[in-house]
């Protein structure tokens, strides 16, 4: 099984979705506000583990990563 990680645009995309700030997400996550700021802008790649957790935590939320994109799920 092929375990897809999120893009950078992905997360920035459902951030915006869910009304989560950088510093929201990286409390939920357990990482620095600078580490998503990084990684959304491209600067850096997180290990795969970290980037799992952000795809993992933004899931929890409300949202499902699509091969090209992201959309709010439906409840």
């Amino acid at each position: 099984m092929v375990v897809r990680l999120i893009t950078p645009e992905q997360c920035r995309g459902a951030r915006g979705m869910l009304e989560l700030s950088q510093s929201d997400l990286a409390d939920i996550v357990g990482l620095s506000r600078r580490a998503i700021l990084e990684f959304e802008r491209g600067a850096r790649v997180p290990h795969p583990r970290n980037r799992h957790q952000i795809k993992v935590a933004l899931e929890a939320c409300g949202v499902e990563f699509l091969p090209n994109g992201v959309r709010l799920r439906d409840k």
